[in-house]
């Protein structure tokens, strides 16, 4: 009767030369599979041509800008208005302006009711308008 050796229960260890290796081999298959994606066209910029293919060094002109910007010891300037001074004056050459005043206490207005999200409005009186058909009513048959 043959007895049979039954697998060991935990992997082989190796050493971490050996683990950073096979890891490394790994690392390089995989990266060899995976589709490479063509770059995208930049919104700002104008290119005259369209770059399939990524960079021979490995290092795209966006990253290398990034990197440039995050040593900036300036970080950020801007030249502008300041805030609030910035806005479009308009000229009230007719007198006519939109004013808000507050209400009176005595002000009566529609009642309010229905729920806006559900489109609940009842059209005031003044925009219904009454559509006459010439089919007969039910009474008059």
């Amino acid at each position: 009767m043959e007895t049979s050796n039954r697998p060991s229960r935990s992997d082989a260890h190796l050493s971490k030369e050996e683990e950073a290796k096979i890891e490394g081999e790994t690392r390089d298959y995989f990266d060899g599979l995976a589709p490479r994606r063509h770059t995208k066209p930049q919104r700002s910029e104008y290119a005259a041509q369209y770059i399939d293919a990524l960079p021979s060094d490995g290092v795209s002109h966006e990253y290398a800008e990034f990197q440039q910007l995050e040593q900036n010891s300036q970080k950020l300037v801007y030249a502008g208005n300041e805030t609030g001074t910035g806005f479009i004056n308009v000229d009230n050459t007719k007198g006519s302006a939109f004013n808000l005043s507050p209400e009176s206490e005595s002000a009566h207005h529609a009642s309010c009711k229905g729920n806006p999200a559900t489109n609940e409005w009842t059209p005031a009186p003044a925009d219904t308008a009454s559509s006459v058909s010439n089919k007969p009513h039910r009474s008059e048959n």
